[in-house]
């Protein structure tokens, strides 16, 4: 089923982009929101850290962009104090998804397709706009921009795949189905 107008204007997906790797990762960079504190989920953490089955949210929703085949980049937003503990989560991810690049920290959170830097303690747009600021700086050559959340740590690459299919295909701006 191919990408249709919804009624407020964004694209409703079905199938499109099904068939595997969507024309390449050149162009696609993901902001991935992680900078919530967890206080509505009880947790002592920032959400994005909690476990579910073994994993944090961060690096089940980062695993998730990469493993589309179609992200180049990802920015994950965090809580200014726990840039450490994001980016140990983060390390290593790309082994894990199957992407070639080398993985590992160069420079300040520089994975080679992961990011992580300060979100915003006051609101999800701001952390948005922190994030896309920083994707467009690694990748200004930039034709599609995912914003995600990692507390949607469980959307398949599938879904990320078709997403990407639909802005490609002319769609200004997408809402997964």
């Amino acid at each position: 089923m191919p990408a249709t107008n919804g009624a407020d204007g964004a694209a409703q997906i079905g199938d499109a982009g099904r068939a595997g790797r969507v024309g390449g990762a050149d162009g696609v960079v993901a902001v991935l929101t992680a900078a919530g504190s967890g206080a509505r989920l009880g947790a002592a953490e920032p959400k994005a850290l909690v476990e579910v089955a073994g994993e944090s949210l961060v690096r089940r929703a980062a695993r998730g962009l990469l493993s589309s085949g179609v992200v180049d980049h990802v920015v994950v937003t965090s809580p200014a104090e726990h840039l450490d503990r994001f980016r140990d989560e983060v390390v290593g991810i790309t082994e894990v998804a199957g992407i070639a690049e080398v993985a590992g920290l160069d420079g300040p959170g520089v994975s080679g397709t992961i990011e992580v830097v300060p979100g915003s303690p006051d609101s999800r747009q701001a952390s948005v706009a922190l994030g896309l600021s920083a994707a467009i700086a690694a990748r200004p050559d930039a034709l599609v921009v995912l914003v995600h959340d990692a507390a949607r740590a469980l959307t398949p690459p599938e879904v990320v795949r078709r997403v990407v299919a639909a802005v490609r295909a002319g769609h200004d701006a997408v809402v997964p189905a």
